[in-house]
């Protein structure tokens, strides 16, 4: 690989480990300010559903135990909301009961029932940060054109027997010709 190409490839490596970085924090600080910040209201329930959280070609057989619930906000807006939450919590909870919901104070669609979860959870943010660490160190690695695999050259010279030997085999093929 040029040298060249070698340098771009590594600043696109180093920057989009950096924007999962930066993208995995945001989120995790978003929850924390919605948690510490943020607003709270008491929620009614209007309904609860069994829905499959399959989210891809295959059924992997999962379910969310999704709850739907109402609430208003300190400014008196009129707001839905649906969360995914444990299956002991939704099994005790009906229809009209009341729940207590933190949201955005900036954006209220960002909301979620307090103690049931977050914006962004923080498997999510690990494993996004430790990404785009193996990003930024395999795009630190090839702008320097290194690599951890790279073989270090044989020395072109051997030991004095090995050059006598070659010697003697030029010798017999000159003298062959």
């Amino acid at each position: 690989m040029s040298t060249k190409k070698s340098r771009i490839g590594g600043i696109l490596f180093i920057v989009f480990g950096l924007l999962f970085i930066i993208f995995a924090c945001g989120g995790h600080f978003k929850s924390k300010k919605v948690m510490n910040e943020g607003g709270r209201a008491v929620a009614k329930i209007t309904d609860k559903k069994i829905e499959r959280s399959g989210r891809s070609y295959k059924d992997t057989g999962s379910s969310d135990f999704n709850v739907y619930y109402t609430f208003e906000t300190k400014d008196v807006k009129a707001m839905a909301g649906r969360y995914p939450i444990r299956k002991e919590t939704w099994d005790s909870l009906k229809t009209g009961d009341s729940i207590e919901v933190a949201y955005d104070s900036d954006n209220p669609n960002y909301n979620f029932p307090v103690g049931e979860g977050s914006l962004v959870s923080g498997g999510m943010t690990i494993a996004l940060s430790i990404f785009g660490l193996v990003s930024i160190f395999i795009g630190s690695l090839l702008y320097k054109d290194k690599s951890l695999f790279k073989r270090k050259p044989l020395p072109a010279t051997g030991p004095p027997e090995d050059r006598r030997v070659v010697s003697l085999l030029e010798k017999i093929k000159s003298d062959a010709l």
